[in-house]
């Protein structure tokens, strides 16, 4: 018999296994992107080919580097549109899907040029220019 009164004490994530996140950023082209995570996230975070992995923890995300030419339609980003590069996250290619790891490997790429968080189902959640 299944024991109904068991807890689960993992803590449940705030985020969907199919949910993205897209960060847009003020870089100047992939390479600038892979050089700055990697002076502002010394010992922490790496970003090699299509993973950003925390160094500590071994928790991999995979992302993918977007040119504002490859979108026909920018309104999503608001007044990030204006950005030439997005980073996208998309959730259901990690199996760390806890908010703190989340947002601490969303937070390793702002310090290294983003200026936003926004989900594909939510919107906006953070921006670094408010």
């Amino acid at each position: 018999m299944k024991n109904i009164f068991k807890i689960n004490k993992r803590a449940k994530s705030e985020f969907q296994n199919d949910e993205i996140l897209w960060i847009p950023g003020t870089w100047n082209d992939r390479s600038d992107i892979v050089k700055s995570i990697a002076e502002n996230n010394l010992d922490e975070f790496i970003f090699v080919g299509f993973v950003l992995m925390n160094m500590n923890t071994k928790e991999t995300f995979g992302i993918q580097i977007l040119k504002k030419s490859d979108f026909d339609n920018l309104d999503f980003f608001g007044d990030f549109k204006d950005s030439e590069f997005f980073i996208r996250m998309d959730l259901s290619e990690s199996e760390f899907n806890e908010p703190n790891s989340i947002f601490k490997a969303a937070h390793a790429i702002l310090k290294s040029g983003g200026k936003s968080i926004l989900t594909e189902k939510s919107g906006l959640i953070y921006s670094s220019e408010t």
